[in-house]
Protein backbone atom coordinates (compact mmCIF):
# COMPACT_ATOMS: atom_id res chain seq x y z
CA UNK A 1 0.00 0.00 0.00
CA UNK A 2 1.28 3.60 -0.84
CA UNK A 3 1.42 6.44 1.45
CA UNK A 4 2.00 4.79 4.72
CA UNK A 5 3.74 6.34 7.59
CA UNK A 6 5.72 4.18 9.90
CA UNK A 7 5.08 4.87 13.74
CA UNK A 8 7.44 4.68 16.20
CA UNK A 9 6.49 2.80 19.77
CA UNK A 10 9.14 3.47 22.82
CA UNK A 11 9.52 2.60 26.18
CA UNK A 12 7.36 -0.36 25.46
CA UNK A 13 6.99 -3.23 28.88
CA UNK A 14 9.22 -6.15 28.43
CA UNK A 15 6.73 -8.46 27.81
CA UNK A 16 4.70 -5.87 25.25
CA UNK A 17 3.32 -8.29 21.99
CA UNK A 18 2.26 -7.37 18.48
CA UNK A 19 -1.26 -8.52 19.73
CA UNK A 20 -0.78 -5.44 22.40
CA UNK A 21 0.17 -3.22 20.27
CA UNK A 22 -2.57 -4.38 17.53
CA UNK A 23 -5.27 -3.42 20.28
CA UNK A 24 -3.71 0.17 20.91
CA UNK A 25 -3.70 0.92 16.84
CA UNK A 26 -7.10 -0.82 15.82
CA UNK A 27 -9.79 2.38 17.10
CA UNK A 28 -7.52 4.68 14.54
CA UNK A 29 -7.09 2.47 11.66
CA UNK A 30 -5.62 -0.90 9.81
CA UNK A 31 -2.05 -1.19 11.30
CA UNK A 32 0.27 -2.78 8.63
CA UNK A 33 4.00 -4.61 8.71
CA UNK A 34 3.86 -3.93 12.85
CA UNK A 35 6.57 -5.26 14.69
CA UNK A 36 8.23 -5.72 17.83
CA UNK A 37 12.19 -4.89 18.53
CA UNK A 38 14.03 -6.41 21.45
CA UNK A 39 16.58 -4.98 22.42
CA UNK A 40 20.29 -5.72 22.40
CA UNK A 41 21.18 -4.56 25.60
CA UNK A 42 18.23 -6.85 27.69
CA UNK A 43 18.20 -4.07 30.47
CA UNK A 44 16.37 -1.61 27.80
CA UNK A 45 12.88 -1.64 26.95
CA UNK A 46 11.91 -2.87 23.71
CA UNK A 47 10.52 -0.76 20.91
CA UNK A 48 8.36 -1.19 18.19
CA UNK A 49 6.93 0.44 14.62
CA UNK A 50 3.70 0.25 13.07
CA UNK A 51 2.45 1.22 9.28
CA UNK A 52 -0.64 3.06 8.83
CA UNK A 53 -1.99 5.31 6.70
CA UNK A 54 -1.12 8.91 6.74
CA UNK A 55 -4.77 9.74 7.98
CA UNK A 56 -4.97 7.04 10.47
CA UNK A 57 -1.45 8.02 11.65
CA UNK A 58 -2.50 11.79 12.25
CA UNK A 59 -5.74 10.26 14.41
CA UNK A 60 -3.51 7.98 16.31
CA UNK A 61 -0.74 10.94 17.48
CA UNK A 62 -3.16 13.28 18.08
CA UNK A 63 -5.51 11.18 20.08
CA UNK A 64 -1.60 10.05 21.90
CA UNK A 65 -0.19 13.39 22.23
CA UNK A 66 -2.61 14.51 25.09
CA UNK A 67 -3.51 10.82 26.44
CA UNK A 68 -1.05 8.07 27.61
CA UNK A 69 -1.19 4.43 26.87
CA UNK A 70 0.25 2.94 30.31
Amino acid sequence: MDNLTSIFFGNLPKEFTVEQLKTIVQPFGVGYNMRIIPPKDKDLPPYGFVDMTHSEANLLLDYFSTNLIW
